[in-house]
């Protein structure tokens, strides 16, 4: 084999793991496309609440990708955390069903996003692990691809069930539990093979394995989290739609329409990281989500908010497989899962800073000001991907010259 070429086996291991991201996002969407108005109308949470509950719940989801891509290094096998990291979604789902007040919801939401953190660095690595480097970007685009349109799928049918049989919040719930249920039984179906991994044990915290991790992957870093600040939860769009006029029934169409607009790009896109640099897709990418964050805070009309969701999907599906890839690229598979935990720890900390900042300039000054936040930080993350990108070209002339 090539490393051009991927094998039957490597293609069947890619769409069992993108099949279970479709169930995954589906269970889950199903909950979170309602979950704002849930939690704003019938538990009286201010904005500011929702801004602590999915900072801290997603915060904490990434601090457990930082220890589930650590253990999946150690023990060598990646498999058994995406296997619980299912489990958990499903158990996640009954207790948003019986939730009565803060501190239940929060309960539901921390254990739902807890069960992201368990299987998505082992995922990301996996993909890796299966595919060849050539295909990175197709592999995590197809990958993508499938996870958002589960979620456009999780949240149809919350609006049809809202359509047809009124505000039952607790039946959508309980529902959700269905395709966690398939997620699991497909998480039985994957494989492993040693050869992925070195045979010497390793553990991210040793000084020698730190340095393996090359300075342009910590000046990486440093532009994810400024991105991150600007990455709040899509609660604050479904929150705006609301402000604009959107109906209950029609909430659900914010995670629809962005995320198709997601899907229908990540695929391009993931052929255009293979082929081009990821590092100028990515700067391109972020240029359009600044110009969304700005665009969405000057507007007040549906038309306009169903024009701006799909410029947050083109943006989302230009990004994800692009900044996936460059991990993949400047990290040795011997240390990659933990790789990507440093990167997901890195996010949860300014996602959770991102969202408190979200939320108090909601209640403070209205959305249209956190979306102006956004834009700030956008644009500052911009600045510093494009300073990255002249210095490693810089470094790379110089290299060439001596």
């Amino acid at each position: 084999m090539t490393e051009n070429i991927l094998t039957k086996q490597q293609r069947k291991a890619l769409w069992i793991i993108s099949l279970m991201s479709f169930c995954w996002s589906t269970s889950s969407l199903m909950v979170f496309s309602i979950l704002p108005t849930y939690m704003s109308e019938k538990l009286g949470i201010t904005h500011t609440g929702i801004g602590w509950i999915e900072g801290l719940a997603v915060a904490a989801a990434f601090v457990t990708k930082v220890l589930s891509g650590i253990g999946s290094d150690l023990i060598k096998k990646r498999s058994p955390f995406i296997l619980w990291g299912s489990i958990f979604s499903v158990l996640s789902k009954p207790i948003f069903a019986l939730s009565s007040g803060l501190f239940t919801i929060f309960l539901a939401r921390f254990i739902d996003r807890l069960s992201k953190g368990v299987r998505s660095a082992p995922t990301d690595a996996y993909i890796a692990d299966v595919s060849s480097q050539a295909y990175y970007g197709r592999a995590y685009g197809l990958r993508q691809c499938l996870y958002t349109g589960g979620a456009a799928f999780g949240a149809l049918i919350a609006m049809l069930i809202l359509s047809f049989q009124g505000e039952h919040y607790k039946m959508i719930f309980f529902l959700a539990m269905i395709p966690g249920c398939f997620s699991v039984v497909l998480a039985l179906f994957l494989k492993e093979k040693k050869k992925f991994f070195n045979s010497k044990k390793t553990f991210l915290l040793r000084k020698s394995h730190i340095q393996q991790l090359p300075f342009s992957y910590w000046f990486f870093l440093v532009f994810v989290s400024i991105l991150m600040l600007a990455r709040f939860s899509e609660a604050f769009l479904i929150l705006k739609a609301k402000e604009i006029g959107f109906s209950l029934p029609m909430l659900p169409l914010v995670i629809i329409v962005m995320d198709l607009a997601h899907a229908f790009v990540t695929i391009p896109a993931g052929r255009l990281v293979d082929k081009c640099s990821a590092k100028w897709v990515l700067l391109f990418g972020v240029g359009v989500f600044a110009f969304t964050h700005y665009y969405i805070s000057t507007i007040d009309k549906i038309n306009q908010m169903f024009i701006g969701l799909v410029f947050v999907g083109v943006h989302m599906g230009i990004t994800q497989g692009a900044i996936k890839t460059i991990i993949a690229e400047k990290t040795p598979k011997s240390i990659r899962g933990s790789a990507f935990a440093i990167f997901h720890l890195v996010c949860g900390f300014f996602v959770l800073m991102g969202n408190a900042i979200a939320g108090a300039l909601s209640d403070v000054w209205g959305l249209a000001f956190t979306f102006k936040g956004g834009y700030t930080f956008t644009l500052l993350a911009f600045l510093v991907l494009f300073s990255l990108i002249c210095w490693e070209k810089i470094s790379s002339t110089s290299s060439v010259s001596l």
